[in-house]
């Protein structure tokens, strides 16, 4: 038996090394990763509960920050208990860490899984990929049997009443420590073994997910070989025949004029073009161009808005052109300028993808470039501005301030000019500072100090983006949905509630940025329209977190949209209002125990005590755990939360045996039985005097059942 101290990142344990101590943590915290989730191990946490005795390691033990513990020879259960006899003092904290542990260790099964689940779909897309590039250049696709056995991996059979026993434990931990783990050391001993076992079999799940990857890795290992020397020999031929197109289009496919090139694409005066470059080579020549100087800010500042001078002069010069240069088409998309400051790499990257870009079929995903000339098509209204007015409510509130006459007011309502203009002012200044993120050092012009990741990781496309929605409406399917009203005066029907779906806009932004925003909810007044969101092209973010925060967003601003005045009025109930009451008033609510309140209070303090953040990060702890049935709210909130965004069937289904859904669950399919009641009469009514259904209502009865 020995006390250790350690540093922070210090390894403990090496995966692999023999578990001959069971350690318990006095000071600090100590980690080990499962895949892509870090499970913490805090005061009161025992080291080796997921080993059995002189087993190796399963994972590597790292100190966070500085670290204490105190050994004990493991000897199975008999060394648990004393170590329990022991250290009565501590003994209802190391029940309560070993609870919270179980817990950790049983998600991390769970995502695990899901880690496995998408690096096999990895493998399954590269083959398709690989078959695609093999007609490209004519090459026989060689066999891989082995990729095309693989099976999907172990399932993670955690039976849902452990789950739900370890969250209630988790959930009431403040009132166990009181009540329960001070009855004494045997009652602790019992629930730190049981926890024990739950470890033991979370773990060993993570084991058979582990082999799983390794097989797989093992059965690919050939196929990505091969699929690796193809992909090369297509870049190769792509970035031939490109060279050859750029060369006929006078471009020089080395970009080593890029940034001239762009520049006198954008038709600015020779003047502006020196003041523009001796910015540019001060910039090129500064040691630190991330740096938060104040020098430095003013350079990045005076840079910014000669990037959108540039860029307005090249989109209204391209409009008039069939025919883009290569550089000035990857300026449009990403911000590409200069090879030298973009990093040879990141050029490469961003060249094949404008090379072999394909605007999105189903017009639901967009460049910045191709939205701005949806609105100067006049295919889209304008974007409403910082202060929430449209384009129209910005010319009458020009005039009125007397910057034009009511004559030119008129000019200018339809003017697809200055349209895009006010797009370009608004929604893409803005939108590009907030997707970027990181404020403070934001500068447009891609630079290779703010490529954080691999950019051909982090490249967002339109089917990446609809495989991430799609996901999100498997559980919020009523997200997108609008009500409408149906009338039919042949058949009777005069009037009558119907839901139609109105999906997003997705607008890609030219930067590599960490944040994905909610523009608007609707476009101008009119409800039945579609939202608009901003992503960046090259995310930095977890994508399915990002569509789940936009999404949440989307939900908290249309229901302020539909209340109007009303949002937050608890006399008109609606998500929003309920929401806020919930907020503003947690303190005396009787359903929230103390622990509860003080972790909305938390909540609260970090969102700034801004309703709407605090209701999106519920949103997606609600939309990421509860729809696998990892509970993570308290029951206010889940109840508000179902309530207006209900999960799709499959996951009621799944979730029906759980206690904290089954009277929510119920009370949606009163609710929806009376709603569907009057349509399903109808459609009764109709059948029987043999008359057509319309669609309409066939639509609306599907949507009931999902």
């Amino acid at each position: 038996m020995a006390l250790v101290q350690y540093a922070d990142k210090d390894i403990i344990h090496e995966q692999g090394s023999p578990c001959t101590e069971y350690e318990v943590v006095l000071k600090g915290t100590v980690a080990c990763t499962i895949g892509e989730k870090t499970v913490e191990f805090t005061p009161g946490s025992i080291l080796g509960l997921s080993e059995s005795d002189d087993q190796p390691y399963r994972y590597a033990y790292v100190a966070e920050g500085e670290c204490v513990l105190y050994g004990y020879p493991a000897k199975g259960e008999e060394t648990v208990e004393n170590i329990i006899h022991v250290n009565q003092k501590i003994a209802p904290q190391m029940a309560s860490a070993a609870v919270k542990n179980a817990a950790d260790f049983i998600d991390a099964a769970i995502e695990y899984r899901t880690y496995a689940a998408k690096k096999r779909q990895q493998i399954a897309d590269d083959v398709k990929n690989y078959l695609t590039l093999c007609a490209t250049i004519r090459k026989k696709p060689m066999s891989f049997p082995k990729v095309a056995s693989m099976i999907q991996p172990p399932e993670i059979s955690v039976s849902n009443w452990k789950i739900s026993f370890l969250n209630t434990f988790v959930e009431y931990d403040d009132r166990m420590r009181q009540q329960i783990y001070t009855l004494g050391p045997d009652m602790c001993t019992g629930v730190v073994m049981s926890a024990h076992a739950f470890i033991t079999e979370a773990a060993e799940q993570c084991d058979a997910i582990a082999a799983y990857i390794a097989d797989i890795e093992d059965a690919a290992a050939d196929f990505l070989k091969e699929y690796g020397e193809v992909t090369d020999i297509v870049k190769n031929q792509q970035n031939t025949a490109a060279t050859e197109e750029a060369l006929a289009m006078g471009a020089v496919p080395s970009f080593e004029n890029a940034p001239a090139s762009i520049v006198s694409f954008s038709g600015i005066p020779k003047e502006g073009k020196d003041e523009f470059f001796a910015l540019w080579d001060q910039y090129k020549k500064s040691p630190d161009r991330a740096g938060t100087e104040d020098d430095m800010r003013r350079l990045r500042k005076k840079l910014s808005a000669w990037f959108y001078k540039i860029y307005d002069g090249i989109f209204f010069n391209a409009q008039k052109s069939d025919d883009l240069p290569i550089e000035v088409k990857m300026f449009l998309m990403t911000g590409f300028f200069d090879r030298e400051i973009a990093g040879e790499k990141n050029t490469e990257i961003v060249f094949n993808y404008c090379v072999g870009y394909l605007p999105d079929p189903r017009e639901e995903v967009f460049t910045l470039y191709e939205w701005l000339q949806r609105i100067y098509q006049g295919k889209n209204e304008p974007s409403r501005n910082e202060f929430d007015m449209d384009y129209p409510a910005s010319l009458r509130d020009r005039k009125n301030n007397g910057e034009i006459t009511e004559a030119m007011e008129k000019k200018l309502l339809h003017d697809k000019k200055e349209m895009t203009r006010f797009e370009m002012k608004n929604l893409f200044e803005l939108g590009n500072r907030m997707t970027f993120g990181r404020i403070s050092v934001f500068q447009p012009f891609l630079d290779q100090y703010n490529c954080l990741m691999p950019l051909d990781k982090i490249y967002i496309s339109a089917d990446r983006i609809r495989e991430e929605l799609a996901t999100i409406k498997r559980l919020d399917f009523k997200c997108f949905y609008r009500e409408d009203i149906y009338t039919n005066e042949d058949l009777g029907i005069t009037q009558i509630v119907v839901h139609h779906e109105y999906p997003p806009y997705f607008i890609l932004m030219p930067n590599v940025g960490g944040r994905s925003v909610l523009w608007q909810e609707i476009e101008g007044k009119k409800r039945s329209t579609h939202a608009r969101m901003l992503m960046p092209i090259f995310n930095l973010e977890d994508a399915s977190d990002a569509m789940a925060e936009v999404c949440g967003e989307f939900r908290w601003e249309m229901c302020k949209t539909e209340q109007g005045v009303h949002w937050n009025d608890l006399s008109d109930p609606s998500l929003t209002a309920e929401y806020s009451d919930y907020l503003q008033y947690y303190k005396k609510n009787s359903a929230l125990a103390p622990e509860y309140r003080e972790k909305v209070k938390k909540s609260l303090q970090k969102a700034g005590n801004n309703f709407r953040r605090v209701f999106v990060q519920d949103y997606l702890t609600y939309i990421k755990f509860e729809s696998r049935g990892a509970l993570r709210l308290n029951k206010v909130a889940r109840q508000i939360i179902f309530t207006y965004c209900p999960f799709a069937k499959a996951e009621r289904e799944e979730l029906g045996q759980n206690p904290q859904y089954q009277q929510l669950i119920a009370k949606m399919k009163n609710k929806v039985n009376q709603q569907a009641r009057p349509i399903l009469n109808i459609i009764s009514r109709l059948k029987q005097k043999e008359e057509e259904v319309p669609q309409e209502l066939l639509d609306e009865i599907e949507f009931f059942k999902s």
